[in-house]
C-alpha cells in the first residue's frame, strides 16, 4: 500500500509538473501573437477614431456656420426693428411736443368750459388728470421758453394763431 501511495503521488506530481511547463510554453507563445494583433488592432482604432472625430468636427462645423448665418440675419432684423422703434420714438416726441405747443398756444379750456387746457385734454384723451396737468405744465415751459428765445428754432415754434 505504501509503494501504491508513493506511485499516486509520482504520478499526481509529474502531471502538476507537465501542466505548469505547458501552461508557460503556451503563455509566451500567446503573448507574443498577441502583441501582434493588438498593435494592428490599435492602428485600426486609431484611424477609426480620427475618421469619427473628422467627421464629428465636420458636422459641428457646420452648424456653427448655419449659427453664425441665423446670427446675423437676427441681428440685422434687430438693427432694422430698432431702427424704427427709435423714429417712432421720435415722431411720437415731435407729435407730444405738437401737443404741448397747442395746448399752450389755444385757449381750449375757454372753449370747452374746462378748468384748464391739461383738464380738457385729459377728459377728451380719457387719462388721469394728473397726466393732462403734466402734458399742460410741458406747454406752459415750451411757451415761457419760446418767448426768451430771440427767434423760433425749427423744431419749436412759438407763434400763436390769431384769433378772429
Amino acid at each position: 500500500m505504501r509503494d501504491s501511495k508513493n506511485l499516486l503521488l509520482l504520478l499526481v506530481s509529474v502531471g502538476l509538473m507537465g501542466t505548469w511547463i505547458y501552461h508557460l510554453y503556451d503563455k509566451s507563445r500567446y503573448s507574443n501573437h498577441l502583441a501582434q494583433v493588438l498593435v494592428k488592432d490599435t492602428m485600426a482604432t486609431q484611424e477609426a477614431i480620427r475618421d469619427s472625430l473628422q467627421k464629428l468636427f465636420a458636422e459641428k462645423t457646420l452648424q456653427l456656420d448655419t449659427t453664425k448665418s441665423v446670427t446675423d440675419s437676427l441681428r440685422g432684423s434687430l438693427d432694422s426693428t430698432m431702427s424704427k422703434i427709435f423714429g417712432l420714438r421720435r415722431q411720437i416726441s415731435r407729435l407730444e411736443a405738437l401737443e404741448a405747443r397747442t395746448l399752450a398756444a389755444g385757449d381750449v379750456a375757454d372753449e370747452h368750459g374746462t378748468r384748464s387746457a391739461g383738464a380738457w385734454l385729459a377728459h377728451e384723451t380719457r387719462q388721469d388728470p394728473s397726466a393732462g396737468r403734466v402734458v399742460q405744465r410741458l406747454a406752459e415751459g415750451l411757451d415761457e421758453r419760446c418767448r426768451s428765445l430771440p427767434r423760433p428754432t425749427p423744431l419749436v415754434t412759438c407763434r400763436r394763431p390769431r384769433h378772429v
